[in-house]
């Protein structure tokens, strides 16, 4: 059963094209369906009228802050093809 406490769009900046899509967020009421959801959203495929949905972890500002010093590193890294990810909170593993 998924049972959501909060669903709502979150306003689009000014600056982007009204073509582009709302953010939207929600709060799952139990963990484990968060953590579900969070987990199948790279490995399962939705169906196809829901082919455009894409599904991010909400950050803290701070943590976004954080991870924006990395910005430099990770651009450096993607002009040399080398993997890396961000680990929670701000981590970065490369391999």
């Amino acid at each position: 059963m998924l049972l959501l406490d909060r669903v709502h769009r979150i306003p689009r900046p000014k600056h982007l094209a009204a073509t582009i899509p709302t953010d939207v967020m929600l709060r799952a009421h139990y963990f484990h369906v968060k953590d579900v959801i969070l987990k199948n959203s790279h490995t399962a495929s939705l169906p196809s009228n829901y082919a455009d949905v894409k599904i991010f972890v909400d950050l803290s500002t701070a943590t976004l802050k954080k991870r924006k010093a990395f910005h430099q590193v990770t651009a450096t890294l993607q002009d040399h093809n080398i993997r890396y990810r961000l680990g929670y909170p701000t981590k970065l593993l490369m391999w």
